[in-house]
């Protein structure tokens, strides 16, 4: 897929991480640009380990779409490399987010309740598995 849209990201995610049942994983080319599409398909890839799937100008992202299209026999390896990242990545482990944020809940709720005044603080990654 070459992410074409200024506006509309999640499609662009969609691809990139979602797995359908019998399917091939779509891959993203995309151009870093001023666009937030842009930026969060970069991001996604990035967090991935597919920093070559994120170009800088209109040039380079031509060239990317030819050199993928000539060299079809290396996109089963950009796949596995995509799956790798999407089950490896600390962005996809959304159980370890969730234990962090509850820790944040439950620091605010502390201090809340002995009367402090808010304030910023650290959670440390809370144990519990994950990528």
């Amino acid at each position: 897929m070459l992410q074409r849209s200024r506006f509309a990201n999640s499609e662009e995610e969609e691809a990139a991480i979602v797995v359908l049942p019998g399917s091939k994983r779509a891959l993203v080319l995309t151009c870093l640009g001023e666009s937030f599409a842009g930026r969060v398909a970069a991001s996604l890839l990035l967090a991935v380990g597919l920093p070559e799937l994120v170009v800088r100008n209109l040039a380079d992202y031509e060239a990317m779409a030819r050199r993928l299209v000539a060299e079809s026999d290396a996109l089963p390896g950009i796949r596995a490399r995509l799956e790798e990242g999407r089950r490896t990545a600390r962005l996809f482990d959304t159980p370890r987010l969730c234990r962090n944020i509850e820790a944040a809940y439950l620091a605010m709720w502390e201090m809340h309740r002995r009367g402090e005044a808010p304030r910023g603080f650290v959670v440390s990654d809370v144990a519990g598995g994950g990528a």
